[in-house]
């Protein structure tokens, strides 16, 4: 794992993907499906925000702050399928990604939950739903041409 701390105390992952695998290897769950939640989130928003972009041209800073405000996992599905940026069966999928994180970190949780046969998460599931995240991340980040629509780099520069 590697964290590393940028100006103002900001610590970031430096390789979030890499991360992810490395927490579900050591079967930190709820940790990896976290951070492919985020990525998932993050892909999402450029995707979302590149096709504005090109249509409208560059949100003014205060506009962007506005608009960011309101970005959320599940709004964000929405938008892009409305802007025919992702189909419906894509947005399903992404969906229930969102479901599955949601269910196991309620179980690692509270174990109690598990006593109902409808909150059971077996580990094939968690192997599938791992795999299916993984690849929800390279279709959005493909869908953005691996870019983004920030100004500045997603990994810090050792120079």
């Amino acid at each position: 794992m590697s964290i590393e701390e940028w100006s103002q105390g900001q610590l970031v992952v430096v390789d979030p993907l890499k991360y992810a695998k490395i927490l579900f290897k050591k079967m930190e769950y709820f940790g990896a499906f976290s951070v492919l939640h985020a990525l998932i989130e993050f892909w999402m928003q450029n995707l979302y925000e590149l096709n504005t972009f090109k249509k409208i041209g560059p949100l003014k800073d205060y506009e962007l702050r506005i608009a960011k405000a309101r970005y959320r996992y599940r709004i964000l599905i929405n938008d892009l399928l409305k802007a025919k940026l992702i189909n419906k069966g894509e947005a399903k999928s992404i969906d229930a990604f969102f479901l599955l994180r949601d269910r196991i970190g309620h179980h690692l949780v509270k174990y109690s939950y598990q006593t109902f046969f409808w909150h059971f998460v077996g580990k094939e599931e968690v192997i599938q739903g791992f795999d299916k995240g993984l690849a929800l991340v390279n279709l959005l980040s493909a869908r953005c041409n691996h870019r983004t629509s920030m100004a500045f780099v997603l990994r810090p520069t050792n120079s």
